[in-house]
Order: C-alpha cells, then sequence, then structure tokens
C-alpha cells in the first residue's frame, strides 16, 4: 500500500513532508484503554547552516469521512522536540533529516463500537481515514558549544550544558492533509481485537462468472444491495437481495415453478434429499420469506416492517451463502 504524503512549508516554501502508511496503523490498550496509534515519518529538506529549521512540534487531526455531513473527528494527537532525550530535530546542510513517530489517539467505547460497524460494512474497499497535520518550525539562529564552533560570543556559563541552540518561530508554517486507507481486513484481524472488540470475521464470497453464468445483473444488484445497507437503507437493501433470488430463479430453474434446489441436484448430479440439498432449500426458503416481507411493506392496511441493520445483513449474507453455491454449481472449483 503506497505512503501519502503531506508537505511541510515554512511561508512559500517547502521545507519537508510528512508520510503515513495504513498498513502500519495498529491498536493498542483492550477494552481498559483502547487507542489509535498511527506512525508518521517526517523529513526535512536540506538547507545551508545559516537556514537551519528545527521542528519543534507536529499535531495531526484524525477523522473519517462521510459521504454526507460532517467527518466524524476521532481526536488530536501531537508530539513536540524541544530538547529531551532526542534533541532537536533540525534540517542538516548534507542531506535529508527524518524522524519517525508514533501519533496515540485515545477512542471512546462508543467511538471503538463504531468502528466495528465500519469494519464490518459490506463494502469491498478500504476505510479511509483523514490526517489534517499542522507544524511548528523555528529558525535555528545561533548556537553554542557546537565543535567546530560556531561564530558566536562564547558564554562561559553554559559550556558545560552541551549543545544550546536559539529558536526563532516561523509565523507561517502550512502543512498538508493526508488521506490513510486501511483494508478491512486489517481492521477485523488486527486493529479491533487490539482495541478489545475480537469478534468481528470477514468472509470471502464466490459469486458466479459472468461468462459461465451469462449475466452481469445479478453481481451488480448484489453490491447494489450491499452499498445500500453500507448507507442504512435496509429495506431497500433486501429489496435488492429479492432481485437477485428473482434472477437466480429464472436463470437456473428457467421458470417459477421448478423449486431452485432441483436445478442445483440436477446441475450438480446430487440427490434432492441430500444434506447439501437440504440445506441450499432452507436458505432459499428463509430468503423467500424476509425479501417477500420487504417488498410488501408499503400495505397501506398492515404496518410495514421496520428492518434493522441486522436484518438486512443476516439477508446479504443468505444471499452470498446461496450465490457461492451456484457458483460452485455452474463453475465448481478444482
Amino acid at each position: 500500500m503506497p505512503r501519502n504524503r503531506a508537505v511541510i512549508a515554512a511561508g512559500n516554501r517547502v521545507v519537508g513532508g510528512m508520510s503515513a502508511d495504513g498498513s502500519e496503523i495498529r491498536g493498542d490498550g483492550g477494552l481498559v484503554a483502547p487507542a489509535l496509534i498511527v506512525p508518521i515519518t517526517i523529513d526535512l529538506a536540506p538547507r545551508p547552516a545559516a537556514g537551519m529549521l528545527a521542528l519543534t512540534r507536529v499535531e495531526g487531526t484524525l477523522s473519517v469521512p462521510r459521504r454526507a455531513g460532517s467527518p466524524i473527528v476521532i481526536g488530536q494527537a501531537s508530539r513536540s522536540w524541544v530538547g529531551g532525550a532526542e534533541s532537536l530535530f533540525v534540517s542538516l546542510p548534507t542531506g535529508t533529516s527524518e524522524r519517525s513517530c508514533d501519533l496515540t489517539y485515545p477512542v471512546s467505547p462508543l467511538m471503538t463500537r463504531a468502528f466495528e460497524t465500519l469494519a464490518g460494512s459490506a463494502g469491498p474497499t478500504d476505510i479511509e481515514m483523514r490526517l489534517s497535520m499542522s507544524v511548528s518550525l523555528a529558525w535555528v539562529s545561533r548556537t553554542w558549544n557546537n565543535v567546530p564552533p560556531d561564530d558566536v560570543e562564547p558564554v562561559p556559563e553554559i559550556e558545560a550544558l552541551g549543545l544550546v541552540s536559539e529558536l526563532r518561530p516561523v509565523w507561517h508554517t502550512p502543512a498538508g492533509d493526508m488521506p490513510v486507507h486501511v483494508t478491512r481486513e486489517r481492521w477485523a484481524e488486527s486493529i479491533l481485537p487490539a482495541l478489545g472488540l475480537d469478534r468481528l470475521r470477514l468472509l470471502a464470497v464466490r459469486l458466479p462468472a459472468e461468462d459461465r453464468w451469462g449475466s452481469r445483473h445479478i453481481p451488480r444488484k448484489f453490491d447494489a444491495a450491499r452499498r445500500a445497507l453500507d448507507a442504512g437503507r435496509y429495506a431497500e437493501s433486501i429489496r435488492a437481495c429479492r432481485d437477485v433470488r428473482r434472477m437466480v430463479q429464472r436463470r437456473l430453474a428457467g421458470n417459477e415453478k421448478e423449486r431452485v434446489v432441483d436445478a442445483i441436484a440436477r446441475l450438480r448430479g446430487a440427490p434432492a434429499e441430500s444434506p447439501q440439498m437440504v440445506f441450499i432449500d432452507a436458505m432459499w426458503t428463509v430468503l423467500v420469506v424476509l425479501t417477500n416481507a420487504a417488498v410488501h411493506d408499503d400495505d397501506p392496511d398492515t404496518s410495514p416492517p421496520e428492518f434493522t441493520a441486522a436484518d438486512a445483513r443476516s439477508c446479504l449474507l443468505v444471499t452470498a451463502i446461496l450465490l457461492e453455491q451456484l457458483a460452485d454449481s455452474v463453475d465448481p472449483m478444482q
């Protein structure tokens, strides 16, 4: 996965950059103190000694963009370099200066559950997060006790203190934003368990190949059901699953009277009373009941059913189970 990069500027001049890789984001703290750890790498471009810059602070606001409305802000995290064990982070006259650090974002239990829902949504694409960065820079105007010594007036009182620098803040230090993409597999298999949530599992579903199935509409309608689920339109998602069911009925059985399970049994050369066919028949019956209910929710004489995310997700999973079975019937895996 490529690293995403944001620039660091002083005034109108680019003086460095920052990068992050979604595959390096990790969880920490478990249920007691859950936190997201976002590693970033910072580099300062070479500069002459007389124009040396020090990066004294970096701060990142981590958020999750939404299709509609304001982004979900996870929090702010920062790192400072003003002396201390790692000394100043300064530009060098002979090459690029680089450092890596972790930005730590404590997350609330509610936010952790939101991550679980986000990772469990049915979409195949990565989850996009965004780092909005800001930095503080200073010009290193003078340094005492250097070897060889700089052209500064010696100060005996600080000679035993090691390197001592005078920093003059740069007023305008714009920094860019970085999109960071995290795969759903990494969320489910690595990050969420480290946050105390280890109940989510991701499974791949094999759909019938278009050249063997003869239709591009079934996979597209399945994807429409998935998108409706992710958008919170649960009844619409279930209705799209009904469309998939009816397409399968027409393509596989050829008419509304022949049972799909009989058609699958014929393709496989399996007896209709075999455990596999009994299972498929039961799943088909479940799908018929639920998807028909979503189509009839506009009956003025009855209260329309209220479908939940669990209802729509279960319906999509049952549809996926049947499509996997159908894929194996028309194009068996060797």
